[in-house]
Parts: C-alpha cells; sequence; structure tokens
C-alpha cells in the first residue's frame, strides 16, 4: 500500500472541500454546470498530482519537460494568464453594459426635461 505523506492528505482533502462546495453552489444555483464541470476537472487534477506527484513527471516528459515541476509550474502560469483574460473581458462586457445603461437613462431624462 502506498505510505501518503501529511501533504498529500491535506492537498486531498482541500480539493475534495473545495468539490463539494461547488456541488453544493451548484445546486444553489449559484454557478452553472459549465462552472461545475471546469470545477471539478480542476480540483480533481490538484487531487491527483497531490496524492501521485510522480505523475507530473511523467506527463511533463510526455509533453516535453524535463521536470514535474516545470509542467506543472507551467500549466500554473497559463491557467492563471487564461483566467486573468477571462476576467478582463467580463470586466470590459460589464462596463459596456453599465454605459449603455447609463446612456439610455440620461436620454430618457433628457427627454422627460424636454418634453419631446
Amino acid at each position: 500500500m502506498n505510505d501518503f505523506l501529511t501533504y498529500q492528505i491535506i492537498i486531498f482533502g482541500f480539493c475534495a472541500f473545495q468539490l463539494i462546495r461547488n456541488i453544493w453552489k451548484f445546486i444553489k444555483v449559484k454557478i452553472d454546470f459549465r462552472e461545475l464541470f471546469l470545477a471539478f476537472i480542476l480540483w480533481m487534477a490538484f487531487a491527483t498530482f497531490g496524492l501521485f506527484p510522480n505523475l507530473s513527471t511523467i506527463v511533463g516528459k510526455y509533453l516535453g519537460f524535463e521536470l514535474g515541476i516545470n509542467f506543472l509550474l507551467v500549466s500554473a502560469v497559463l491557467f492563471l494568464l487564461f483566467s486573468t483574460f477571462r476576467q478582463h473581458l467580463e470586466n470590459e462586457k460589464t462596463n459596456n453594459t453599465i454605459t449603455k445603461l447609463v446612456r439610455h437613462l440620461a436620454i430618457r431624462d433628457f427627454k422627460e426635461e424636454n418634453k419631446l
């Protein structure tokens, strides 16, 4: 049997907690199925690499990395860049919506004041 280290148990517990939390959010309709699915993939990957750290070396070598940690670091940076870009797009969308709403309200108020 594989002897797990303390950090592996902590990582697995944290990932299990996050999965349960996301399932609870899905049940309470705070996130949609796509977000639940992405969270499931993410936390399962963290749990897998946390429980079996040598797996990162195997996957890394398959993808052309010499060390497993290089694969994990590059993956983390790419994930963070993607998340930042996605958040930027959401902020732009929100800003455009607010701008359209303010313009609409300003035009409506102008028409009311001038009885147009």
